[in-house]
């Protein structure tokens, strides 16, 4: 599998009048996302820090208007009440399980997050000078030693349907993720197989993983907001022997989760139509005063996925803010706040990864041999792909210069990397149509199949990679396939070369790396020989 290449871009979003103070407030609790912009600390007990290895990045958050946006001491005096309204494509989940195999993407990191909490959570906004901090989510305090990290859950959590929240539940949850018969999905949660060995229930409040070895990066996953939630164990473990899944089953009677909203009844009912999330009454988390969160009565989530409607929403005051992950480009975002009123809108500036992975079946021609590899990876003209998108700038980046120098290589190493230099672009393709031939796969046809629904740029990043491959001699045609498709495809090895492409932003510091590498590593469960 080639790994993805990452690029940076500063984009914006967009939020209307007091609500961008509400909903800095509003996901400051567990259930916030992580390209929410200065979420809350949960005070009730100290944070962990770790420094950063070379391999953790971060993309920081920058604010336009300074003067004019709310600072995190100003939104702790939020009122609370209200409703949010928000439209995104992200709000139609058709499935309730945050480990089922249609929640591969963010969406369940996303669409999922305000119904379900984590044993720990990220500090954000993350600063370089202080490096990784944890706090605390569903687990109060924990430990790491060696191969073991022990965590101490709180007490008197309950899920939404009522029932109470204890070690069981961590227990079956991480299980389940570490079956390997069971289809597991979502964007981080794979790579835990390859670390933990076994987790335990040391009393009701003590859970203890046991590591393969010493790992940095478990922390970070389990603190994901991509989807390493907690479930119920009497939703998940299957008491019937005879079941396709024994001892595990999906979740398929609505979202229950511990998290700072729930679902009403018509939610759980048909979500392909949106997402409306409740206020949980009961909810374990509080700011620094001890007021309860969440803030905020109702989010609203209307299942809307092109960018012109949300302009319209948002531009006759249906549509109170864009969220980072539905973000426009800050020319846009000008213009748009002229049109909707400068005096009643605002402008975050973030900094943005974007990636396009392309990933290799080895288990079949072409991409079964090496030199067709090879040659594939100096084929696909990254620099263009990013040019043709964006204008300007260094696609592969892991990490820009201007944001992290301490985590970033030089121009010049960057550029002496296969396929990077645009001036070596002729150089390359020749090299590439000397390894083709040498393996006889010279004018070999197949199709690429592509996900239309992912973003019109990541569609044309992918129309610039096929090409690359047409220039070096293979005959590739796309193959437009809805993600259904596309994944079913996946899992069964039904492809040459296909994609997971997202363009996403990122203010916890391992999140570049453990999602250019880790989300994708297990995601052909069910035939490992597909990589």
């Amino acid at each position: 599998m080639q790994a993805s290449k990452r690029l940076g871009r500063t984009w914006s979003f967009l939020v209307a009048g007091a609500v961008a103070l509400t909903l800095l407030v509003v996901m400051a609790c567990g259930g916030g996302d992580d390209e929410d912009d200065a979420a809350m600390t949960d005070t009730s007990s100290g944070t962990q820090t770790e420094a950063a290895a070379t391999t953790e990045t971060a993309a920081t958050t920058e604010t336009a208007a300074e003067d004019t946006m709310p600072k995190a001491d100003d939104a702790m005096m939020a009122k609370p009440g209200g409703t949010l309204n928000l439209a995104s494509g992200f709000y139609s989940r058709r499935v309730f399980d945050p480990y089922e195999l249609g929640q591969t993407g963010a969406g369940a990191g996303y669409a999922m997050q305000p119904f379900y909490d984590r044993l720990i959570d990220y500090q954000r906004p993350f600063d370089p000078e202080v490096g990784l901090e944890y706090t605390p989510g569903l687990a109060e305090s924990w430990t790491v030693e060696g191969s073991t990290a022990t965590f101490n859950l709180r007490e008197g959590v309950t899920f939404h349907d009522g029932s109470a929240f204890n070690a069981d539940d961590v227990v079956a949850t991480f299980e389940r993720i570490l079956d390997p018969d069971w289809p597991l999905a979502t964007r981080v949660a794979p790579p835990l197989r390859q670390m933990v060995d076994t987790v335990e229930k040391v009393d009701d409040n003590t859970v203890q993983f046991n590591l393969v070895g010493p790992s940095r990066l478990f922390l970070s996953i389990i603190a994901s907001p991509w989807g390493i939630f907690m479930v119920s164990e009497d939703q998940i473990r299957e008491s019937d022997s005879s079941a396709d899944l024994y001892p595990w089953k999906k979740i398929e009677d609505g979202f229950n989760g511990t998290g700072p909203f729930m679902a009403d009844e018509a939610t759980n009912a048909d979500a392909s139509e949106g997402l409306a999330y409740l206020k949980n009454p009961n909810y374990w988390g509080t700011d620094a005063e001890g007021n309860q969160w969440p803030f905020l009565d109702t989010l609203n989530g209307s299942f809307v996925t092109e960018q012109t409607t949300q302009i319209a929403l948002f531009t006759t005051g249906r549509m109170d803010t864009f969220l980072p992950i539905d973000r426009v480009l800050p020319d846009t975002a000008g213009a748009l706040r002229l049109q909707a009123g400068a005096d009643e809108t605002d402008v975050i500036h973030r900094t943005s990864g974007v990636y396009h992975q392309w990933i290799f079946n080895h288990s079949i021609p072409p991409l079964d041999n090496a030199l067709a590899r090879e040659a594939t990876r100096l084929g696909i003209n990254r620099p263009e792909m990013w040019r043709r998108v964006f204008g300007g700038g260094d696609a592969g980046r892991f990490v820009q210069p201007s944001e992290y120098a301490a985590f970033a290589v030089s121009d010049d190493e960057y550029r002496s990397f296969p396929g990077l230099d645009p001036s070596k672009r002729a150089e390359d393709v020749e090299r590439a149509k000397a390894l083709l031939a040498d393996a006889g796969l010279d004018g070999y046809k197949w199709q690429y199949p592509v996900d239309p629904s992912t973003g019109t740029h990541l569609d044309r990043m992918a129309t610039v990679g096929v090409q690359g491959l047409n220039e070096i001699g293979f005959d590739v045609t796309l193959q437009v396939n809805t993600y259904t498709v596309l994944t079913d495809k996946a899992v069964r090895g039904e492809f040459e070369m296909t994609s997971i492409s997202r363009a996403v932003s990122f203010d916890e510091p391992t999140g570049i790396y453990a999602l250019t590498f880790l989300d994708v590593s297990n995601t052909f469960a069910d035939d490992p020989e597909v990589v």
